[in-house]
């Protein structure tokens, strides 16, 4: 067996092992055999080298190759730099707002805290922006359209809101009846980003209206939302149902003059509970640069105080309108209206009266039905009831009813796997912080609006207005302590104990 060789500067030779005279490395240096005294030979001669060690082999080849890599280093430069190049050519082509999120959100928060603006700088700040916008793009992913040809049947009936208000509990609530059946997907969108997208391929500016011909067209892109009617089958009612219909001041006439025959539902929500249920909502998304609920809220309550000068009760117009209005008091509650509906304030959405007077612009109250979700939620059988027989329809059957215990149980089941699973134990969580809202305080700034709501309830919903609540005197349970959000931030140590309900222990 061959001796293992060495380069050293001092060449030495052993009368034991075979003479390396006349033998050179590559650098010219000569060689010598590894003696026993050498300090890097951890082997002894025995008749033979004696196999190296694991340690020893790894040693060697590092050696090895770096006395070999003199040949080959243009070649790994060359491809060293390529590889940087072809990084860098990647992070220029790709989105630096996905890769580097987290340091560009800071910009955008501040932008999103800026009270100064007349249009708030987010979604909807103007819902008639051209050319298109990244919630046009949000909306052709969603792939509603799925009917071919213009055989849909358009809805006959409308659920118009409001956000986080139980429009997604009353839409399913509906869709359970036999003779209802729903459009593709809740929350289309048609009438607000679809309707400006088609009026953009017409090539109409924003304060154009379509012609008669374009209408056609738009109408049979409406259809392509709803299922076919079978010639076989009974016939069936059509809903669709998109909560940002209600606060959108551009959607009334158009749905008036697409669907004229239209009924329209709207169900509305404590405004203390909806603004924070907003918060907690789009939270991650929307209103990351606010410290707290709090500070979001007063935020915007700003921008909504600068029409309160617009407001009837502030020009002597206050109480309940008489019928019809007179030229004084429309232009009144038109000014106030457009004043609020000016752009998306999540705080403003709060302000029910103004979003109604805006449909009551283009539909009679005969085709709109209010109702208070508190009611929805607490007796959500008679309230169907009294829904179906307005619609003209039957009631629920028996079976039918079932449905919404299991849509209550689903909605739950979504909130504890959608929040509280990324919430376990953060001090610091969208929850905690929503509990730390001032609901006093929230309460305090909505009450005044509140009168405006009933002046129009009063005066064009006299039916209704016998059945609805006062919300500043309602200990509402949306949030605050005692809610279903109070008992898991509870379970999940968010939120301190103070008792345990047997509904809370079987969550956990």
């Amino acid at each position: 067996m061959l001796p293992t060789y060495h380069r050293h500067t001092t060449p030495t030779s052993s009368p034991a092992r075979p003479s390396l005279d006349g033998l050179q490395s590559r650098k010219g240096s000569p060689l010598r055999p590894l003696t026993d005294a050498s300090p890097t030979r951890h082997t002894s001669w025995a008749g033979g080298v004696k196999a190296p060690s694991p340690l020893r082999k790894v040693r060697r080849s590092l050696h090895f190759s770096q006395r070999e890599s003199t040949g080959c280093s243009a070649l790994e430069s060359a491809l060293c730099l390529t590889g940087v190049l072809c990084i860098l050519v990647f992070l220029v082509l790709y989105d630096f707002d996905t890769a580097f999120s987290d340091s560009r959100r800071k910009p955008e928060a501040q932008q999103l805290r800026q009270p100064t603006a007349t249009k708030l700088p987010w979604r909807g700040s103007n819902i008639s922006a051209y050319p298109d916008d990244e919630y046009a793009h949000h909306w052709e992913g969603k792939r509603c359209e799925r009917s071919t040809g213009s055989d849909g049947v358009l809805p006959r009936v409308l659920v118009v809101g409001v956000h986080k208000g139980g429009s997604t509990a009353l839409f399913q609530y509906l869709s359970a009846h036999g003779s209802v059946r729903p459009s593709y997907c809740k929350e289309a969108h048609f009438f607000d980003w679809k309707y400006n997208i088609l009026k953009r391929d017409f090539g109409l500016g924003p304060n154009d209206e379509p012609s008669e011909g374009q209408m056609n067209r738009i109408r049979t892109a409406y259809r392509s939302f709803f299922r076919p009617q079978d010639p076989d089958q009974p016939p069936f009612v059509s809903i669709e149902g998109t909560p940002s219909y209600f606060h959108t001041k551009e959607v009334p006439p158009r749905v008036k003059r697409l669907l004229p025959d239209t009924q329209v539902v709207v169900a509305m929500r404590n405004p203390v509970d909806r603004a924070i249920s907003h918060f907690m909502g789009q939270k991650a998304r929307e209103f990351k640069g606010f410290r707290s609920c709090n500070a979001w809220f007063d935020e915007y309550a700003v921008l909504v105080k600068r029409c309160d000068k617009l407001r009837p009760v502030e020009l002597g117009l206050g109480g309940p309108p008489k019928l019809p209005l007179d030229s004084k008091t429309a232009a009144a509650w038109d000014a106030y209206t457009d004043c609020i509906l000016e752009g998306d304030n999540p705080v403003a959405r709060g302000l029910y009266a103004p979003q109604l007077y805006n449909w009551l612009r283009s539909y009679s109250p005969g085709q709109l039905y209010v109702m208070q979700s508190e009611n929805l939620f607490a007796e959500p059988v008679d309230e169907m009831q009294r829904l179906t027989s307005w619609l003209g329809m039957r009631t629920h059957f028996k079976h039918e009813q079932e449905e919404f215990q299991v849509v209550g149980s689903h909605h739950m089941q979504r909130f504890n796997a959608r929040f509280l699973k990324t919430n376990m134990g953060k001090k610091d969580s969208v929850f905690a912080k929503s509990v730390d809202c001032n609901k006093d305080h929230i309460n305090t700034f909505y009450k005044k609006y509140e009168e405006d709501m009933f002046d129009l309830l009063t005066a064009y919903f006299p039916r209704e207005v016998t059945r609805w609540k006062r919300w500043s005197e309602m200990d509402s349970p949306g949030v605050g302590s005692g809610s279903a959000a109070h008992k898991a931030l509870q379970d999940a140590g968010v939120v301190p104990k103070v008792t345990v309900t047997k509904s809370s222990q079987r969550r956990r």
